[in-house]
């Protein structure tokens, strides 16, 4: 079936897109710069397997590595195993598929978020935040200890000297004001005194607010 699977990458090389990629350091092995929509239809003609799918996690492709998000099942994905997909997810492009297609699906995905936030390294935080950046889109609501964890470790990051660290946080903080009124109130109260953030959460509430599921009648 791999082989089959490398052919139907072939046919839908992409060689601009390829070298383009390339040209950003997506340093992958094979590079065949097929796109995220056709990947998808690509993963459509597959039913979910366990062994297809860590087979094309092992590869050195980019398409493969990416359609093992698609295929990998969500039942029996053990936390270990989505802790080594995770730190092995070096790309961006490969981390928001991780995470969209397969982690935020899984019942301890905030775990598995807070735990590679709180990490030191700039990658792992990179994945953590996009993790958590999902859950917070679909309105999951973390359990105290890691929403207290959560909390703390975004604080830090968004005044980081790192700007592209600072940006992640507070991409993330905003997408977390959207969730429910109770988060947002304790965000904003929470950066009162730091005026550039606020003002950005601020508007996020202001915007959202009047969607939120809590307070509807």
């Amino acid at each position: 079936m791999l082989n089959e699977i490398h052919r139907r990458f072939r046919l839908a090389m992409n060689g601009v897109a390829s070298a383009s990629m390339r040209g950003k350091g997506m340093d992958y092995k094979v590079n065949f710069g097929v796109s995220f929509s056709q990947l998808k239809d690509i993963a459509s003609s597959y039913v979910p397997d366990r062994e297809l799918a860590t087979a094309l996690w092992k590869e050195d492709i980019r398409e493969s590595r990416l359609l093992a998000t698609f295929l990998q099942p969500r039942d029996g994905f053990g936390k270990e195993e989505a802790l080594r997909w995770m730190s092995e997810a070096n790309k961006p492009e490969l981390a928001d598929a991780l995470c969209m297609n397969l982690l935020q699906y899984l019942p301890f995905a905030p775990e598995l978020a807070v735990g590679f936030i709180i990490k030191e390294d700039f990658p792992s935080k990179r994945v953590g935040y996009a993790l958590a950046g999902r859950l917070f889109s679909g309105r999951t609501v973390f359990q105290k200890e890691y929403w207290l964890l959560f909390e703390k470790q975004a604080q830090e990051d968004v005044v980081s000297g790192n700007g592209m660290l600072a940006g992640l946080a507070l991409d993330v903080l905003k997408k977390a004001v959207r969730c429910n009124s109770e988060t947002a109130l304790r965000l904003l109260e929470l950066f009162k005194d730091n005026p550039l953030v606020y003002e950005e959460l601020r508007f996020e509430y202001d915007y959202y607010s009047c969607r939120f599921p809590d307070l509807k009648e």
